[in-house]
């Protein structure tokens, strides 16, 4: 995905919804001059299609040249 603007907002923000007003159990952020990672876990409650909580994360890694983000998603059951 290429993003007008500071690919580390839109990276924020678009991880931030990612958490659906679920409280995150972790959130992390790293940078250097070509790079910015942001990355949050949670625990998603049962939904239709699933019976058991589900542990989530998402790490988004933005190149800061290109100002491309690239999002990838994690997941398993909560007490693994």
């Amino acid at each position: 995905m290429n993003m007008d603007g500071n690919v580390s907002v839109w990276c924020k923000a678009i991880l931030n919804i990612c958490l659906e007003g679920i409280p995150p159990l972790e959130q992390f952020e790293d940078a250097n001059e070509h790079y910015y990672a942001y990355g949050v876990e949670k625990i998603n409650p049962p939904k239709d299609y699933r019976t058991a909580d589900t542990r989530i994360r998402i790490v988004g890694v933005g190149n800061k040249k290109t100002n491309a983000l690239y999002l990838v998603q994690f997941e398993s059951p909560a007490t693994e």
